[in-house]
Parts: structure tokens; C-alpha cells; sequence
């Protein structure tokens, strides 16, 4: 059994830290929360505040704290992790302890047979048994939250990138109408977008109150995340070709639009302004070219953009 210690940074070795993520997100999954403020418990138990407690001849799946200690002095079948407080150990715990911004504190006759790491340095009995290692973490809740955006900013790339390619392989005409819209009236667009992007969540849950309209509320909140990404597509792909003239492929066009974008993006407020604006003209170029197909009016003057293009 060895007791090691790690600095906890993004670009260093986290693997205990992802461990223990990994960990309390298993744990939280399969739980069906106690709600709790103390002594309230459950198999697996999951407590807000107080004391999460497992007494001797008492069997809990898991036991999750969000603030204050853990006692174990029964058994548990899967991990103990406590995000600020001490896990105490005078019973069997199967899998890991993991105590966030406090001490994991395996006492005599204690066992756990996996992992335990937390942020001050674990104090293990003699008389007690860890069957995997003891480490110390210094978890970084700002790291956890730049791995966390990273992992948010590489999801919506890829998915947007997949919607846009998808668009122009399967709907060629609809993305040449919005964007010669998107070319030709990007005041309007970005107006009407706006006004789409923020109207239709306002009006989705203003019908959730209506027993008739929960089914359309639902159905416009659902749908957001598409329109959204749509609109994106649609501007990335206006400026792409800004970018890149005619006669070149719109696919080209599309992914050199698409990767300014999302470069753009990863600045600091200017990246959600540019982000905003962006997804509101081609939010606001999809209703205008829509809105002209269904009463049959050109998007634009023969030859000036075709889905070939």
C-alpha cells in the first residue's frame, strides 16, 4: 500500500482526478436520491447536507455527500464520496473512497477494497486493509470546469459539422436559397433571427401553463438546440463563401466558414457576441428563404448562387 500525492492540473497526469469524476457520476446515475439535511437514508443513499452515515448490520449500494462527512461503519457495496467533508472508514466499503476537499480516514478493522484518494492526505490504520492506492489529490474545480467546456466546444463542432455536411448533401437547394437570403439582406436576417431565437423559448414556456399547449411547449423547447445549430450552419456557410468566391465547392466554402467560426468562438465574450449574431442570420435567412419558397419567389437572381456552387 503505497500513499502517493499528485498536484491536480489539467495538463498534468489526471487520472485519479477523472477517477473519482468517474466515480461520483457512476454513483449518481444509479442513485434514486434520499433528499436529505441529516440523517435520512437510502439504498444507495445520496445526501445534501449534514451527515451521510452507514451504521454497523446496515447495507447501502452507495453513498453519496454533497456537504459533510461520511461515516461508514457498515457496508457498502459500491463507492463512498463526500465533495466537502472527511469519509471515515470503520467498515467495508467495496469500491473507492473519494473525499473532495476533505480526509479520507480508514480506521482499525476498516477495508476498502478500491481506491482512496482525497484532497488532504488520507490517514490509514495499521489495522485497516486498502486493497487498491492511496493518494492525494488536489482537485481543481477550475480545472474540472476548462475540461468540462473543452468537452461542450468539441461536442457542438463535431455535431454542427455533421449537420452542415448532412445539409448541403441532402438538401443543396434549401442551403443556396438561405444563403444567397443570408448575402443579400443580413440586416433583416439577423432581426428576424434575434427574434426567433428569443421568442420561441419565451413563447414555448409561456404555452407550458396552458394544458393544451404543454405538447407545442415541449415541442418548441425541444427544438431549439436544432434551430440553433441550423442557423450556425447557415452562417458559417455565408461566410465561407464570402471567403472563398464562386466557382468553388460550397463544401469548402462550408468548412472554411465553419472552422473561423469556431475559432472565433473560443474567445472570451467576443466569441458568444460573434456566436449569437452568427446563429441569428442564418436563423433569420432559414424563415426568409422559407418563407419566399412557400410562396414560390426566387431566393435570388438566376445564376447568382446554385447549390453546385
Amino acid at each position: 500500500m503505497a500513499l502517493t500525492e499528485r498536484g491536480l492540473r489539467f495538463h498534468a497526469r489526471p487520472h485519479h482526478w477523472l477517477a473519482a469524476m468517474a466515480v461520483l457520476l457512476g454513483v449518481l446515475a444509479c442513485a434514486s436520491p434520499a433528499w436529505a439535511q441529516g440523517e435520512a437514508e437510502a439504498d444507495p443513499q445520496v445526501v445534501l447536507t449534514g451527515r451521510a452515515e452507514v451504521r454497523p448490520n446496515e447495507r447501502s449500494e452507495s453513498v453519496v455527500i454533497l456537504d459533510g462527512p461520511a461515516t461508514i461503519s457498515g457496508f457498502v457495496d459500491g463507492a463512498v464520496v463526500a465533495l466537502n467533508g472527511d469519509v471515515r472508514v470503520t467498515g467495508t466499503v467495496e469500491e473507492a473512497v473519494v473525499a473532495v476537499n476533505g480526509r479520507a480516514i480508514i480506521e482499525n478493522g476498516g477495508r476498502v477494497n478500491g481506491d482512496v484518494v482525497s484532497s488532504r492526505a488520507p490517514e490509514v490504520a495499521p489495522g485497516a486493509v486498502v486493497g487498491g492506492e492511496t493518494s492525494r489529490v488536489r482537485f481543481s474545480f477550475r480545472a474540472l470546469g476548462t475540461a468540462l467546456w473543452i468537452i461542450w466546444w468539441l461536442g457542438v463542432t463535431v455535431s454542427g459539422l455533421i449537420i452542415g455536411l448532412l445539409l448541403l448533401a441532402l438538401a443543396p437547394r434549401a442551403m443556396a436559397a438561405s444563403l444567397a437570403v443570408a448575402r443579400e439582406r443580413p440586416g433583416p436576417s439577423v432581426g428576424l433571427g434575434l427574434l426567433v431565437a428569443v421568442g420561441l423559448p419565451v413563447l414555448s414556456v409561456a404555452v407550458l401553463f396552458t394544458v393544451l399547449g404543454i405538447p407545442l411547449g415541449l415541442l418548441g423547447l425541444l427544438s431549439l438546440t436544432l434551430l440553433y445549430s441550423l442557423g450556425y450552419v447557415v452562417a458559417a456557410l455565408a461566410l465561407g463563401r464570402a471567403l472563398i468566391k464562386e466557382p468553388t465547392s460550397l463544401y469548402l466554402a462550408f468548412l472554411a466558414g465553419f472552422a473561423m467560426l469556431r475559432l472565433v468562438g473560443l474567445i472570451p465574450a467576443l466569441g458568444g457576441l460573434v456566436t449569437l449574431l452568427a446563429t441569428a442570420l442564418g436563423l433569420g435567412a432559414l424563415a426568409i428563404a422559407g418563407w419566399r419558397a412557400a410562396r414560390r419567389e426566387p431566393a435570388t437572381a438566376p445564376g447568382t448562387v446554385t447549390a453546385s456552387a
